[in-house]
């Protein structure tokens, strides 16, 4: 599975690098810089978690821009020879604070105990992925989310936050196991040395 998850993110990385890097390219001229794109991810993320389940319309709109800046955030790092530490934990941390307020915004439409199970499990994997200085695997499960309540409006808000909530749990479980699996491995090698 890591395998699989490693050639996605380079895949996906490639095919944004390629369509993305005109407007990289545009944004730098402008003396726009990467971290105020993903600046501008976060925010327009938190926004549409908040306009999660109130207005569609508002938070399709602001999901859309902020996938849109958050991919291109790093197109514009690689372009400008800018990426740094800082600049990767940040993007990595509005990602996931963005999924957090999704998640939070479900736990509250839904009134469920179960979404906070959830949002614990979310919280365990991605303190052991930063702690690790992101060594251990995890699945990121933000997009995901994102598409879940995007495209499943047609079936009705209880159903969409109950399947992007499970979706984020089912990950979150499966990247704890992961990690446990790893941590355990390691353990194993440094005692056979």
């Amino acid at each position: 599975m890591d395998k699989f998850r490693k050639w996605l993110v380079r895949g996906t990385r490639k095919i944004r690098d390629k369509y993305m890097m005109p407007i990289a390219k545009l944004f730098l001229k402008l003396k726009i810089h990467p971290n105020l794109m993903t600046t501008i991810s976060l925010l327009t993320g938190l926004a549409a978690a908040y306009f999660l389940f109130t207005n569609y319309i508002a938070f399709v709109v602001l999901v859309l821009v902020h996938l849109f800046s958050d991919g291109l955030d790093g197109v514009m790092a690689r372009a400008a020879g800018k990426e740094t530490t800082f600049g990767k934990y940040y993007d990595l941390i509005s990602d996931r604070l963005v999924n957090l307020a999704m998640l939070i915004k479900i736990a509250f439409f839904l009134q469920d105990y179960y979404v906070v199970l959830v949002i614990t499990f979310f919280l365990l994997t991605q303190a052991l992925y930063f702690g690790s200085r992101r060594q251990l695997p995890v699945i990121f499960s933000r997009t995901t989310c994102v598409l879940i309540l995007v495209l499943g409006y047609w079936m009705g808000p209880v159903i969409i936050a109950t399947l992007a909530y499970l979706t984020v749990g089912v990950l979150s479980l499966y990247s704890l196991i992961m990690q446990f699996n790893y941590m355990i491995a390691r353990v194993r090698m440094s005692k056979e040395k």
